[in-house]
């Protein structure tokens, strides 16, 4: 009875310990500046270069995409789509059919962004939520990989040694289709972000800084020992100077980050959503870079390893 027994339990775990395929495998690479980008095919063009971006709801394209093919207005009341700055408004277009690896998103409708003044290289377009969100998605950097798994069928067999956080969906003002919302413990007080990998670097409005200082925040002048400057821009090219400061850790799920630079900026975002008065941020991709991690949005769980490649 044991030996069956025995031999029960070592199927089921084998069982949830086999690899699971996954639906598309990409390539992807961190360009431009700073965001995770890979390759897409719009109705059967490209390849076109598009931002991973979890903080947007709604998958755009740049206007430079328009000259080398024509995109139609489509009908419909102008659609929002939120950047650093708060929110735009832009009017509705049909896209058509976009292809990541094979997976199809097709007859999109979305908007156009306009390009950014002064900037010759610059991305096509931005994946956003209504497509990533159909997916279990892994980030395996030591392969520079990004592959796409049925969400009913996520890579069980790369979760063994990685950690596990809550990946809550949160609608704020209700005024959009929602957002990923983590917690991450800085310097043992705990502070929830945005999950943006639209955003190049971390920010921390100053609520959560005042947070993180108990309370206490003296604006020192610009230049001081305690602060320096940093350029942030927007996916609506919009660029502001902002205030970063040193912590000296970062835990969530059981990952650790040692000593990182934060950038303290209350964003119109936080407006926007109606997170002026509370201590929030927004977890860029600076964060992920050197380690792989799994966005599992059905099961609403971010799993994170430690650092697998050497951080640039």
């Amino acid at each position: 009875m044991r030996l069956m027994l025995g031999i029960v339990i070592f199927l089921i775990t084998a069982a949830r310990a086999a690899a699971v395929e996954p639906v598309a495998s990409v390539p992807y690479r961190i360009d431009y500046d700073g965001w995770y980008t890979i390759d897409v095919n719009v109705n059967g063009q490209g390849p076109y270069h598009f931002i991973i971006d979890t903080g947007a709801t709604l998958t755009a394209v740049f206007e430079s995409i328009t000259a080398s093919q024509p995109l139609f207005d489509a009908v419909g009341p102008d659609l929002r789509i939120l950047g650093l700055s708060g929110a735009q408004y832009l009017p509705p277009v049909t896209i058509g059919d976009i292809d990541i690896g094979g997976l199809e998103f097709t007859d999109h409708v979305g908007v156009v962004i306009p390009d950014w003044d002064g900037v010759e290289n610059m991305p096509h377009g931005v994946l956003g939520l209504d497509f990533l969100s159909a997916y279990t998605v892994y980030f395996n950097a030591p392969a520079g990989r990004i592959e796409f798994y049925a969400p009913d069928n996520p890579p069980t067999d790369k979760l063994t040694d990685m950690g596990r956080t809550r990946l809550e969906l949160n609608r704020f003002t209700r005024r959009n289709d929602g957002l990923y919302a983590v917690t991450a413990t800085i310097d043992r007080r705990r502070i929830p972000f945005i999950l943006d990998l639209g955003a190049a670097g971390t920010i921390i409005n100053y609520n959560a800084m005042r947070r993180l200082l108990g309370g206490i925040y003296i604006d020192a002048p610009r230049g001081s020992a305690a602060s320096t400057g940093s350029k942030i821009r927007d996916i609506f090219g919009d660029q502001s100077i902002a205030r970063s400061i040193r912590i000296t850790s970062i835990r969530m799920g059981g990952a650790r980050w040692g000593r990182r630079i934060l950038v303290v900026y209350n964003a119109g975002i936080f407006n926007e959503l109606g997170l002026y008065s509370r201590p929030y941020g927004l977890m860029g991709a600076d964060m992920f870079r050197d380690r792989s991690f799994i966005l599992d949005f059905a099961g609403e769980r971010l799993y994170l390893s430690g650092p697998v490649i050497e951080s640039s």
